[in-house]
């Protein structure tokens, strides 16, 4: 006897279709609000605007580049990573960017000391999970030898990094979300 299943015999959940067991995310619209201290999006949002003024203003950038040789760098809406590189190098100009902007009337405002901390903080969380993507990204065939221990590396970072961080929890999963969902 032959047994044929058609596409109607199947219940496939179409949200879930490998049947995970995940926890949903909850609605963080209403609960940045409640949140005290700068929010990560409003922060890398004022990381991009000061970068894009030195891309756009001939006079700040040749200051800038009277102080340093380094370029500032812009984040892209394509690749997750350029926002952590955009980051790294705006937090190595940064005594340059604040005495470039100070001397510019027009220019956006500098990022405080404590943006600056959560700057760094940002960056230490993402280190990580650059590292394993490169890492994963070198092979052409990935086993799960490798995706399994950085998986559970980075949940490891993620967690103690949670602990001494400025950001509350619901700050952190926002950030990631706008990251890797752009």
């Amino acid at each position: 006897m032959l047994i044929v299943k058609t596409k109607r015999d199947f219940k496939i959940n179409y949200n879930n279709p490998l049947g995970l067991r995940t926890r949903p995310i909850p609605d963080l619209a209403d609960q940045e609000q409640a949140e005290a201290g700068p929010q990560a999006e409003g922060l890398i949002d004022k990381v991009k605007r000061i970068v894009t003024f030195f891309r756009h203003s001939v006079a700040a950038s040749d200051a800038l580049k009277t102080m340093t040789d380094l370029k500032m760098m812009q984040d892209v809406e394509t690749r997750w990573n350029s926002t952590l590189q955009m980051c790294e190098r705006f937090v190595i100009l940064s005594p340059h960017v604040g005495a470039v902007l100070l001397s510019h009337p027009q220019a956006p405002p500098m990022v405080t000391a404590a943006e600056l901390r959560q700057l760094r903080q940002i960056i230490d969380l993402l280190k990580p999970i650059e590292r394993a993507t490169v890492e994963l990204g070198a092979e052409k065939v990935t086993s799960l030898g490798k995706v399994v221990p950085m998986t559970k590396i980075i949940t490891e970072v993620i967690l103690n990094w949670s602990n001494y961080c400025i950001m509350t929890s619901r700050s952190l999963v926002h950030l990631l979300i706008l990251l890797f969902i752009k």
